[in-house]
């Protein structure tokens, strides 16, 4: 018999094991069902803060794997959007990274795209969001 966690309790334990604590930080969690093939904006930093990005999860609950079609994406004031984590991710599982240092400055946006072609995939991503 398969084992399973819930997509939720994932979650948090993935939250419990990557936050940093920050004096005068705002902790941001940020959850996002994209339907197949489209995207989302996830989050746009708002004017004065920045966004200390920490972590990143992919869930894929459907019975057929994404095929490199699981997408988070950029965009810095001035520029054009551009990749920050293409995967692949097997049906029924998920995919986390943690980062140490990215920070997105006011006015960036992160977006989340879901090129798979049968059924949602979930993003979480996690962060601090402090003054400049």
């Amino acid at each position: 018999m398969k084992k399973t966690v819930s997509w939720l309790t994932f979650c948090f334990l993935v939250l419990a094991l990557s936050f940093v604590p920050n004096a005068g930080a705002e902790t941001l969690i940020i959850f996002k069902d994209v339907p197949e093939m489209t995207g989302r904006q996830a989050y746009t930093v708002p004017s004065g803060k920045k966004l200390y990005l920490l972590s990143i999860i992919i869930g894929n609950p459907n019975g057929t794997p994404v095929d490199s079609g699981a997408e988070v994406k950029y965009l810095i004031p001035g520029s054009t959007l551009k990749n920050l984590l293409v995967v692949g991710i097997p049906a029924d599982s998920f995919f986390g990274h943690n980062f140490t240092n990215l920070i997105f400055d006011q006015g960036s946006r992160l977006d989340v795209w879901n090129g798979h072609g049968t059924g949602s995939v979930k993003f979480t991503l996690t962060g601090n969001l402090v003054n400049r």
